[in-house]
């Protein structure tokens, strides 16, 4: 049994320079989306639609795509958006590394960060915590309007070769100071009563968070012993949750893989998202909900098909197409029926969601294998909890190699907005031969119902990740550059 490898330092995209506007930052190379304004404002694209600006400019190695390596969350009532973020570590000096000096280990921060997209500005940057091993973060922000963020972490465990950080862990932003809190330390509780499922330390990956009041509600990964690929711990990976905290924490289990490892079952916890979902709870705060993919064969692998997990009145929770918990090997928990691996077989960096009372759920997703970006909704009135709920895949985009890391968004209205890459207007590129008419689009349905009549070409540069909010009116999308990693914002014009 061995730790399985990562893919951190893959490259995803080539540095690209395009002749409307190529400049040098020491040795890299932007492409035209970037150092094309004053030092906070990048390039238009052709359309204009959207300022485009700088976040942090902190270049950052493009990791494997399959990780996301930032989040970004609406600040409620107000303009702001906040932003957790990885970067390399300037200062390189954590006691992991001292304790293990030849490991070739590197120390990473991850930093938090606000912009206002009235003013076009972002607040100073401040360290939440540095580690060593990243498997996502999210960030939410607290009824006090501070913000919180969660991540793999909690105090260095020097007993692990490999996973220096093994717990659920949420850092508290309390009067500027950023406090972590650990909501998760084994594999149980939750229990399930089977072996594979009750048994390891750790827990954390994907995590993703909101705030019911002063509950936080954490989603995560659990791992179990971080080892073995194929049919072991990452196969047997559940689907968890805390909720409460900062110190008193309730388990609840979503999905448990447990023994059930056929085609279309286990791995679960892949790339978590939450959101306030169609319920209200008895103390009339919104209920969750919580998306996800499946990833069976290690912790950064491409995932695979759509979990839907909502939170019901009485606090209890459902998933679609299972019994909650998962009780035996017949269950394929899935929005696209039986056995949603054989529709979606690769997700890229996995699903997004949001909701809107007036419209319903809404869902993005990449299917890597086909390029394209596709869309579904569990509109008002339908059974979120049986895949009969949900609509066909409808295409968003599907020409050339395109249509990644989508993101969805509804509009207060309750039009859909999806945003995606395009790699290339050729077919049959990957992540290292993108051409130089790549292209960041959204495209909503409009009145015509048709997505194509509403693309917007948002940056003609390279994309890596996106995540899409409206702040008022207005699409707000945040993704990082795909030649430098640096972090970027486009605000849809008024």
């Amino acid at each position: 049994m061995r730790p399985t490898s990562m893919a951190l330092a893959v490259g995803a995209m080539a540095a690209l320079v395009l002749a409307s506007c190529s400049q040098k930052l020491g040795e890299l190379i932007y492409n035209d989306s970037l150092l094309c304004g004053d030092q906070d404002q990048a390039c238009e694209p052709d359309g204009g639609r959207f300022d485009i600006y700088i976040v942090d400019r902190t270049t950052f190695e493009v990791a494997n795509p399959a990780i996301p390596s930032f989040d970004m969350v609406a600040k409620p009532n107000s303009t702001v958006v906040g932003f957790t973020y990885l970067v390399k570590s300037p200062r390189q000096d954590s006691g992991v590394i001292a304790m293990f000096p030849d490991a070739g280990l590197v120390d990473y921060d991850i930093m938090f960060r606000e912009f206002d997209a009235d003013a076009g500005v972002a607040s100073p940057a401040q360290l939440v915590q540095t580690i060593q091993r990243f498997f996502g973060a999210s960030v939410a922000y607290q009824v006090n309007g501070a913000p919180a963020v969660a991540y793999l972490g909690g105090p260095a465990d020097f007993s692990s070769a490999f996973w220096y950080q093994n717990d659920a862990a949420i850092a508290y932003n309390q009067s500027g100071r950023w406090v972590e809190q650990v909501a998760a330390t084994t594999s149980a509780p939750p229990t399930s009563g089977s072996a594979p499922s009750d048994n390891g330390i750790i827990v954390g990956f994907y995590p993703a968070l909101i705030f019911q009041g002063n509950n936080a509600v954490l989603a995560y990964r659990d791992g179990h012993f971080g080892q073995s690929a194929g049919t072991g711990d990452w196969n047997a990976a559940d689907l968890e949750m805390a909720i409460g905290g900062p110190t008193a924490w309730t388990p609840v289990a979503l999905l448990q893989a447990g023994n059930a490892k056929g085609a279309g079952q286990g791995g679960y916890g892949g790339r978590n998202r939450i959101i306030y979902g169609a319920n209200t709870l008895s103390s009339g705060l919104r209920a969750a909900a919580v998306v996800s993919d499946r990833a069976g064969t290690a912790p950064d692998t491409f995932g695979a098909d759509i979990e839907f997990s909502e939170q019901q009145s009485d606090g209890t929770w459902k998933t679609c197409g299972a019994l909650q918990p998962l009780t035996g090997s017949s269950e394929y928990p899935s929005i696209l029926g039986s056995n949603g691996a054989t529709i979606l077989p690769n997700t890229h960096a996995g699903p997004s969601i949001d909701y809107r009372s007036n419209f319903g759920y809404a869902i993005a997703v990449t299917n890597r294998s086909q390029n394209g970006a596709f869309f579904t909704a569990c509109t008002l009135g339908s059974d979120c909890s049986q895949p009969s709920g949900w609509d066909t895949l409808d295409p968003v985009f599907q020409r050339g190699t395109g249509g990644w890391y989508a993101s969805v968004a509804l509009s207060p209205d309750g039009d859909p907005s999806v945003a995606y890459y395009v790699c290339s207007r050729q077919a049959n590129q990957n992540e290292n031969s993108c051409t130089e008419d790549h292209y960041l689009a959204v495209a909503n349905r409009g009145l015509s119902q048709v997505w194509s009549d509403h693309e917007v070409v948002v940056d003609t540069g390279a994309v890596f990740q996106t995540r899409m909010v409206y702040i008022g009116n207005r699409r707000v999308i945040g993704y990082r550059n795909g030649a430098s990693g640096v972090l970027q914002i486009a605000v849809e014009k008024p």
